[in-house]
């Protein structure tokens, strides 16, 4: 775990690159690459650091978690700094045998202590109830003592005569009247049942004890029965007033796995239901083949749909921002941000094409049928977000042909298809139809090839605006 907030100056890993988890920052448990500028990546040992001279400008302490400014004067060289640099206090350095930093904000500076907030008292239902009505027993029983103890004071003054028994002649009053308040507070305290909170703790111990042994929570893979943390809130069980739910991962197990896809209007699953046998009506294929079917394809050097599974197979592969991590066992293990590309990751490894390396300028991706491993240089990429509903990734391939490959919503992806009398259109709508009726997350996927003269006018067009972007 980091202590403080720093900056990533290198690492153990090629060109400064570490991983992070960030669980305890936003609750997401994938990892996170963070990247040193190349300027200080080649820092590699103590003796280099020591070498170094300079300081940081750097923006005034807040909360904001995911934007950093600032600028590394190191020997007399200005090296701009941004969010891929920094590491926040809370987060865990993972699969990276060590790393460089230099600390930026430490304590109460930190992002981490900027958003730290008092935990809030979580009181129930029951508990306000009783607590409304021994404040108003208290009440009652400090009227009944004041009353009591002026009507005491009252009937011994004006009884004094017939009353000489009593000596009341020349007594204080006022000492009376504290006397005889503390006498009556005595007399009444039974209004405030103090027993009231031990038998409602009793009560709640036994709820809890019944919930840890119901059957019906209890998991017989795992024998793990149903844990209680805490007894004080188990009355608010059954007064739920509003269930919020982010999409339908939190009612689900959120699990993703990879069941079909349609290629070339041809639809390919692992298992084919027993009505869904691949047959033709007027010419058109309808209904499922196997994965198995889809390897034959793609090795049939005489198949016309084989560069068209290729590519398919390629996207699944290269286009994403997956982290593999090699496990003991030596299998890989893929960190991803969302189940969907974790998913579609994992597909592609079962149908043959393993993604295996990823670099901070190229993946690697392992061919299973011939045991070939291919790099795919990472030209530009552009990440997923709510606007565009689309994430694209260009590379040079290992021919040394540039593509764009595209993966996002149907309705973004049909619009932008170059070809309006595309053959494929028709037969894919109805298996994304299909998909949806039952119940299947779907996703449409698309390829381009870019010329050089093109993809070097789009790269003078984003500088161009990176650097109008910066003057303002």
């Amino acid at each position: 775990p980091f202590p403080a907030d720093m900056i990533i100056l290198s690492s153990s890993e090629p060109e400064g690159l570490c991983y992070i988890e960030t669980a305890n920052l936003d609750g997401e448990t994938n990892l996170k690459i963070k990247q040193s500028r190349p300027e200080t990546s080649k820092y590699i040992d103590v003796r280099t650091l020591g070498s170094i001279q300079g300081h940081i400008q750097s923006e005034q302490p807040n909360s904001s978690l995911y934007t950093y400014e600032g600028t590394l004067v190191l020997n007399g060289q200005e090296i701009p700094l941004a969010p891929d640099q920094m590491i926040l206090r809370g987060a865990t350095l993972r699969n990276t045998a060590w790393m460089f930093g230099l600390v930026v904000f430490s304590g109460h500076e930190t992002k981490l202590m900027r958003n730290a907030t008092a935990t809030p008292i979580k009181r129930t239902a029951v508990e306000r109830i009783i607590n409304l009505q021994i404040t108003v027993l208290f009440g009652v029983l400090v009227v009944l003592s004041l009353i009591s103890a002026l009507g005491n004071v009252i009937m011994s003054t004006a009884g004094s005569k017939h009353l000489p028994y009593l000596y009341l002649k020349g007594t204080n009053k006022a000492g009376l009247f504290f006397r005889d308040l503390l006498t009556f507070w005595i007399l009444f305290s039974n209004l405030v049942p103090i027993s009231l909170f031990v038998t409602v703790e009793v009560i709640k111990y036994y709820q809890a004890f019944m919930i840890s042994s119901d059957l019906d929570l209890y998991d017989e893979e795992t024998d793990t029965p149903t844990v209680v943390r805490t007894s004080s809130l188990v009355e608010e069980l059954g007064q739920i007033e509003y269930v919020f739910s982010d999409k339908t991962g939190t009612l689900t197990r959120n699990v993703m796995e990879f069941k079909s896809c349609s290629i070339a209007g041809r639809c390919y699953i692992e298992t084919i239901p027993e009505d869904k046998n691949a047959t033709f009506e007027d010419g058109v294929e309808i209904g499922y083949r196997k994965f198995e079917d889809l390897n034959e394809r793609l090795h049939d050097s005489t198949n016309d749909e084989a560069p068209l599974i290729e590519n398919f197979l390629t996207l699944l592969a290269t286009c994403h921002t997956v982290i593999p991590e090699i496990q003991s066992d030596g299998s890989i293990k893929y960190q991803a941000a969302s189940p969907d590309e974790g998913a579609l990751v994992q597909g592609g490894a079962l149908l043959g094409y393993k993604f295996v390396i990823r670099k901070p300028s190229s993946v690697v991706v392992s061919i299973e049928e011939t045991g070939e491993e291919r790099t795919f240089e990472l030209l530009k990429i552009c990440e997923f977000n709510s606007s565009r509903k689309r994430m694209s990734a260009i590379f040079r391939t290992p021919d040394g042909s540039i593509k764009l490959y595209c993966k996002g919503a149907d309705t973004v992806i049909m619009d932008r298809l170059a070809s309006e009398n595309n053959p494929y259109v028709d037969s894919t709508v109805r298996h994304l139809e299909e998909y949806a009726s039952e119940g299947f997350r779907t996703l449409c996927v698309a390829m381009k090839d870019i010329e050089e003269t093109e993809y070097a006018e789009w790269c003078k067009i984003c500088l161009l605006y990176t650097s109008d972007a910066a003057d303002d």
